[in-house]
């Protein structure tokens, strides 16, 4: 068995390098369980620009544990393995892809693996059904997310045949009529591919997560520009100062409750944490920060979200959308109350899993920009 990997390094532009304070690779432990002894398993060499990192574990099973540290080949540092939070084999993140087919099944939808394909039609032995009404998925969109062809993402159903378990669609010819273990869903509201991804997308950047920003300092230099994600004083939740000089001997303590002292200033983007001077070099601070959930824009692209609150998030956002352009159109919808559940469970997702620093509601603000109160 092997385990295929994603590792991802969001910040990895921050620190890469082989000068001090920096790493230029990560290396990979495996244990056979969450507490057990970590070895060794691989070196990645870091590479700019590049957030996620694939390593397929010919020896890993899925009850095997992970952990990451970062490495310096030229000074030999390394981050402490005893620090570093473990992560399984099969980890608790959403691709774009996983997300979208919740939201289909959620919305009434289905997710099938079709037999065949013709220009116009797509047969699927689970729409088989001698009783079902022909006219029962017309209207309904039809999405194939995998097509080879860009152009054959998106469909409407025209007409339906329960004896075969064809769908047949409306629009151009599909340019790709192969078979090759894609699967495709269909959706009975009134979206289109791209508009569903743009929707989901904005309901993930209207969330936030809880993201550790180390920062390595240089002795003289008392200020520092903060990443993007950094918009404002009210998003730093927590500054923590390292202690200790020796892999795995560190102690973190809280800034605020011992000195020296380190402060966030500015908003709307442009925001600078000024330290103490008495802050040498090599020392590390690391500031817990509310970072709005980011856009996917591969089928593999996966959040940090929660599974759960990204799952909602993109739900209100989904059905936001629906229920405008039937207003526009039909002057009705029965959206409203679908809409009302899922806020509801954006609402317990925010609190369970962190709501945005100053916000009573979490889910009726928008996180761009400055915090609403």
């Amino acid at each position: 068995m092997s385990i295929s990997l994603y590792i991802p390094i969001a910040s990895v532009d921050e620190f890469i390098g082989t000068g001090s304070n920096q790493f230029d690779s990560i290396k990979l432990y495996r244990a056979v369980s969450r507490g057990g002894t970590y070895s060794l398993v691989t070196t990645i060499t870091l590479v700019a620009g590049d957030t996620v990192y694939t390593y397929t574990d010919t020896t890993g099973v899925s009850t095997s544990w992970y952990k990451i540290t970062y490495y310096n080949s030229i000074t030999l540092d390394e981050t402490s393995l005893t620090e570093t939070e473990p992560f399984p084999a099969t980890r608790d993140l959403l691709t774009r892809k996983e997300l979208r087919q919740k939201i289909v099944l959620n919305l009434s939808g289905k997710v099938l693996t079709p037999s065949a394909y013709t220009v116009a039609t797509a047969v699927s032995d689970a729409l088989v059904d001698t009783a079902a009404d022909s006219a029962y998925y017309t209207g309904w969109q039809l999405y194939r997310p995998n097509a080879s062809s860009s152009a054959d993402y998106n469909r409407r159903v025209s007409a339906y045949s329960g004896s075969t378990g064809t769908l047949t669609h409306g629009g151009t010819n599909y340019a790709d009529t192969n078979v090759t273990g894609e699967q495709i869903e269909i959706l009975p509201v009134d979206i289109d591919y791209t508009m569903l991804l743009e929707k989901i997308n904005d309901g993930l950047e209207d969330t936030r997560w809880l993201y550790r920003l180390e920062l390595g300092m240089i002795s003289g230099q008392n200020q520092y520009k903060l990443p993007w994600f950094v918009e404002g004083e009210e998003y730093v939740k927590q500054i923590w100062r390292r202690f200790g000089g020796t892999a795995n001997s560190y102690i973190w303590r809280p800034i605020g409750l011992y000195t020296p002292w380190a402060k966030v200033r500015g908003s709307n983007f442009q925001c600078t944490l000024d330290v103490d001077p008495s802050i040498g070099d090599n020392e590390v601070l690391a500031l817990e920060v509310w970072r709005p959930g980011e856009r996917l824009d591969s089928e593999t692209d996966f959040t940090y979200v929660h599974q759960r609150w990204a799952e909602a998030a993109s739900m209100c956002a989904i059905i936001e959308f629906l229920i405008d352009q039937e207003l526009l159109r039909h002057a009705q919808t029965a959206l409203i109350p679908l809409l009302q559940k899922w806020q509801i469970r954006l609402r317990k997702c925010a609190r369970k899993y962190g709501p945005t620093p100053m916000m009573k509601i979490q889910p009726m603000a928008r996180m761009r920009g400055l915090a609403e109160i």
